[in-house]
């Protein structure tokens, strides 16, 4: 016959293990809860840390280097209509060299608005998205188009500023790796619902190499996270990829 004493003693101590091991437990999910948001702030600093001072050296870009070009560009055009006009044989070489730097005012000045996307400041995200495209389509010589509602969505700028960063990390990626001749930005709006649409028809969707640390995708990633919004990549059926973010608005 079982001693009840003995059983009892037994629950006690099975009750008590229990016990202990559920307040371990439960210690280490608030550890690893508090480290988990210390990661997250962590890493909203590094994204935050990164568009301070891409937008630095957008300015700077702008207002310093672009300035001196734009100086240089005008004396050298002068001096190239100088020679011209004194029949120099060097006019010909002047005219060259006033040409380059008009091309690297050019590209100084779209480098500038892509580090520092003015458009959606003074614009908004469908003015940047815009310039975005047009952007591409000069400095890539690949057509992109972009498609958007009529009316800005009524995003807070820090939603805007993420969504518009996806957008150009996915058509860097779709003009530099994937090889495309063609990329579409869309931008729709539904009640309770916006998403951001990047498609291409490159070449496909590459799996990451085993020393590939895929830092564009894990900061797209996080910037969907971080605004709520959900981030998709599709191959569509004419090929190419497709990079979705859908994210709730009220």
């Amino acid at each position: 016959m079982d001693d009840p004493h003995a059983t009892e003693l037994l629950c006690e101590t099975l009750e008590a293990r229990i016990h202990e091991r559920t307040s371990a437990l439960r210690r280490a999910n608030a550890k690893l809860q508090k480290e988990i948001a210390a990661r997250h702030r962590l890493e909203k600093e590094i994204i935050e840390i990164s568009e301070r001072e891409q937008q630095r050296i957008g300015r700077n870009l702008h207002d310093d280097l672009g300035q001196r070009l734009v100086g240089i560009s005008y004396l050298s055009h002068l001096l190239a209509n100088t020679l011209e006009a004194a029949g120099a044989p060097e006019a010909e070489q002047a005219a060259k060299i006033s040409a380059l730097l008009n091309d690297a005012l050019a590209l100084t000045r779209s480098l500038a608005r892509g580090l520092h996307p003015v458009a959606l400041e003074s614009g908004g995200l469908i003015a940047a998205l815009g310039d975005l495209a047009e952007r591409t389509s000069g400095i890539f010589q690949i057509k992109c188009c972009f498609t958007g509602p009529p009316t800005e969505p009524g995003l807070a700028h820090s939603v805007a500023t993420h969504l518009y960063r996806m957008a150009q990390e996915a058509v860097t990626n779709a003009a530099n790796h994937g090889k495309a001749s063609e990329i579409r930005i869309g931008l729709v709006t539904r009640p309770g619902r916006t998403t951001l649409a990047v498609v291409d028809n490159g070449s496909g969707m590459q799996k990451p190499g085993p020393r590939s640390k895929g830092m564009g995708l894990r900061i797209m990633n996080y910037r969907a996270d971080v605004i709520g919004g959900t981030l998709a990549f599709s191959t569509p059926e004419n090929g190419g990829t497709m990079v979705t973010c859908a994210i709730p608005t009220p």
